[in-house]
């Protein structure tokens, strides 16, 4: 086993033959219908309310080169693979993200910082080894979050070995954001039964907070190596993150490997990979766990040679001031995973 060009391309290859499920694909075009007869319901973009026209978040403009490398070791391949960017409590800007460690193969979550929102340097790792036998040697697509306890939480998809890919979703905590994080024993959503779906592999895990309830979504695969059918799921914790509770498939648009988060004007914003890995679709509602109006067109489509050869996946969106950041992974099989971005100006 080991954290390679096989061990990301052969899971994504694998990630885009799958179906997305008929109350999904349903969700999608009920979303187009009520994008074009509702309109946007905020009116006015960024406003002193923190508004924003819904049909700015159509148009995005890409930045022509990677904004995170990172080279493994033995060189030759770069990983730099599903980021989440937030700021920290002193305001400075950092990115969490799927990387090589330096000194064995296996992926886990490390830290990068950025002088601005273009430019990011790779840090440290935050998360490697397991406390839980091993079930979480390989770490993958992670969340971060500020606990109300004054924790630094990081989630993140946990699996041993890369031919069963039998991965869950785990939690570790630190006192500060570069830890030391203390590993879990046991992960926190494990796989089986869920509601009414049996779920061998999970990804993608992303967490609102609404009402004083967290809300978390994921995708759940329902077998690997050949996935038939992947369902958005959901899960509530009262308890700041210590324990979750599954409420099975939920209608968020965040499948495959995408995410959603609050914008600043109160509404909740899920973006996807589509179209088999070649486009990104966005969807706002006003409930965490939807339904969401989705926009009319796809808003990024693969770009091709060198960045995005293979696919593009992970995507986040990240709001601050006037601008949508939407930060994402561009592959080349051959030589790698990349850290990208675009933004779209919300002050027209």
């Amino acid at each position: 086993m080991g954290f390679s060009t096989a061990s990301l391309a052969v899971r994504r290859r694998k990630v885009n033959k799958v179906r997305i499920t008929p109350s999904i694909a349903i969700l999608i075009a009920i979303g187009f219908l009520m994008t074009g007869c509702g309109g946007d319901r905020t009116g006015g973009s960024t406003g002193n309310d923190g508004s924003i026209h819904f049909e700015y978040l159509q148009s995005w403009q890409r930045h022509s080169v990677p904004v995170l490398q990172d080279p493994e070791p033995r060189g030759g391949f770069e990983v730099a693979a599903d980021p989440h960017v937030f700021r920290n409590q002193n305001g400075a800007l950092h990115m969490i993200y799927t990387g090589p460690h330096p000194s064995n193969d296996y992926a886990t979550i490390k830290l990068a910082t950025a002088s601005s929102y273009t430019d990011w340097t790779v840090d440290s790792v935050l998360l490697a080894g397991s406390n839980s036998g091993n079930l979480d040697l390989n770490k993958e697509t992670s969340f971060y979050r500020l606990a109300d306890s004054g924790k630094h939480q990081i989630y993140y998809i946990g699996y041993e070995d890369e031919n069963v890919y039998a991965s869950q979703i785990f939690v570790a905590e630190a006192d500060t954001l570069k830890g030391p994080y203390i590993l879990p024993n046991n992960p926190i959503i494990p796989t089986g039964m869920q509601a009414e779906h049996e779920v061998v592999a999970m990804t993608s895990p992303s967490i609102v907070e609404y009402e004083e309830k967290l809300y978390m979504v994921y995708c759940a695969w329902d077998a690997f190596p050949n996935p038939t059918a992947v369902w958005v799921h959901g899960a509530t914790s009262d308890d700041d993150g210590q324990t979750w509770d599954v409420v099975g498939e939920v209608l968020v648009p965040t499948c495959m490997e995408g995410s959603f988060t609050s914008g600043p004007d109160g509404f909740f914003y899920a973006v996807a990979q589509t179209g088999n890995g070649f486009t990104f679709s966005i969807g706002r509602s006003e409930q965490p766990f939807g339904p969401y109006d989705m926009l009319s067109d796809p808003v990024m489509t693969l770009a091709g040679v060198p960045w995005e050869v293979d696919e593009m996946n992970t995507p986040q969106l990240f709001f601050e001031g006037d601008t949508a950041y939407l930060y994402y992974t561009g592959a080349n099989y051959l030589k790698g995973w990349w850290t990208m971005l675009a933004t779209a100006d919300l002050a027209h």
